[in-house]
């Protein structure tokens, strides 16, 4: 629904703007058809018993309140059903929606249960934050498809958190695999270590010396 100034002034609660206001309530139907500044302007300079510097005020009261008034208008244009602010809702609730399920479900192992695990809960941190990466690049590739370029600066700051998040997201998965590739040659040099040792009850191998044949008695009478 397309408003006119005059409502859309009359609704505004601004206190700079109180002596304007109450130019358009005492002829509200002078300022019905009101659309554009320079109709606004032409009310103004049409007003009797006002002297200069009242008229003066009036028009940057009114230079100011139709600047305002544009921006609300031009706030509620959006791109209908690829409006992505429910969209994002949407998806943060079907997240908390899975983990919730996960953490009060009674099935067994429960989530809590498998996030004891060091691999399985380092496996959830970076598919969660992989996804999250990957969502913004896709809000980010299709605004800019979609926008008027009416915003370059709101585009530059989304590029500017997207590569945030990839440079986490590579740190994260460098941290990780970097863990794990030490634990693995940790654990590798500690078996070989311990297969390297001999244990203390083992057969020994070798040719082993006969015993010494016993020397036979002496004969009876050569002593």
């Amino acid at each position: 629904m397309k408003h006119s100034f005059s409502a859309w002034l009359t609704s505004t609660r601004d206190a700079d703007l109180t002596e304007l206001r109450a130019v358009v309530q005492n002829a509200p139907a002078e300022w019905e058809d009101v659309e554009t500044l320079p109709q606004a302007q032409a009310r103004i300079e049409a007003l009797a018993g006002v002297d200069d510097q009242t008229r003066r005020a009036r028009q940057m009261d009114l230079a100011r309140a139709f600047l305002s008034f544009e921006k609300a208008r031009a706030r509620p244009r959006g791109v209908g059903l690829l409006s992505f602010g429910p969209s994002v809702f949407a998806l943060m609730a079907i997240v908390l929606g899975v983990i919730s399920f996960g953490i009060f479900s009674k099935t067994e192992p429960t989530l809590l249960d498998q996030l004891s695990d060091t691999e399985t809960a380092r496996g959830l941190i970076t598919f969660i934050f992989a996804l999250g990466v990957m969502s913004l690049a896709l809000i980010i590739v299709s605004a800019s498809f979609i926008s008027d370029g009416s915003r370059p600066h709101a585009f530059d700051r989304a590029k500017e958190v997207f590569t945030s998040l990839v440079a986490i997201l590579g740190t994260i998965l460098g941290f990780y695999f970097g863990v794990g590739e030490a634990e693995r040659l940790e654990e590798a040099q500690a078996n070989a270590a311990q297969s390297s040792l001999v244990a203390p009850n083992a057969p020994q191998t070798g040719i082993v010396a006969p015993d010494p044949a016993p020397m036979p008695d002496p004969a009876p009478g050569t002593e």
